[in-house]
């Protein structure tokens, strides 16, 4: 079965927007050419954003892969998910 890329999602909720999602979204297209909505050519990782991951007054919060990060800063961000990638 053909692995598919890995799922970050992005809360872009009044709270996580407030305390820097969109320097998280800025950092993911800056460092890693990553963009919600459209996969790398390689198909390593898909970003998307939803509106609330119900951890409001935690954020901004990321869910990779289904497990919940809080407090997410964008170099923090980067460099998990540069590892994530090294991993394979």
């Amino acid at each position: 079965m053909e692995k598919k890329g890995a799922q970050i999602v992005v809360c872009t909720g009044l709270n996580c927007t407030y305390n820097g999602a969109p320097d998280l979204l800025k950092a993911l297209e800056k460092k890693l050419g990553l963009t919600p909505g459209i996969p790398p050519p390689d198909g390593w990782a898909r970003v998307e954003t939803t509106q609330c991951t119900t951890r409001c007054a935690d954020g901004p919060n990321v869910d990779i892969d289904g497990r919940p990060y809080i407090y997410m800063e964008p170099e923090k961000l980067v460099s998990l998910l540069r590892e994530l990638k090294r991993r394979g």
